[in-house]
């Protein structure tokens, strides 16, 4: 597994986008991190790999949804769509770099 992005880089670029109006907690819930894992890159969400993050991301969905039924199933059958790989196919090793590069970066801007 190559991750394409390092915590600061991905810090960087929050912080670059700070000024333009988005909150602060949606920047770093939507970052992209391009992962490639047997030659296939594939895109994921900061807040897949945090807890608290996907928990604040589905609060806000269940708002904008009006569902209040959505849950984190729900939000990973979306995240999923169209990818050649998800999360269930990385190794526990794998996941946890990738759960530490999260916390890493969001534990910058608590």
């Amino acid at each position: 597994m190559k991750v394409f992005q390092t915590a600061q880089e991905l810090i960087n670029r929050i912080e670059s986008s700070k000024s333009k109006g988005v909150p602060l907690v949606l920047l770093i819930m939507e970052s992209i991190i391009e992962v490639e894992k047997n030659g296939v890159v594939q895109k994921f969400r900061l807040r897949e790999f945090n807890d608290e993050a996907t928990k604040a991301h589905l609060k806000i969905m269940k708002g904008v949804s009006g569902n209040s039924e959505f849950n984190k199933d729900t939000s990973r059958q979306l995240d999923d769509f169209g990818r050649k790989f998800t999360i269930d196919d990385f190794t526990q090793e794998e996941l946890k770099q990738l759960i530490a590069l999260a916390d890493e970066v969001i534990g910058y801007f608590n």
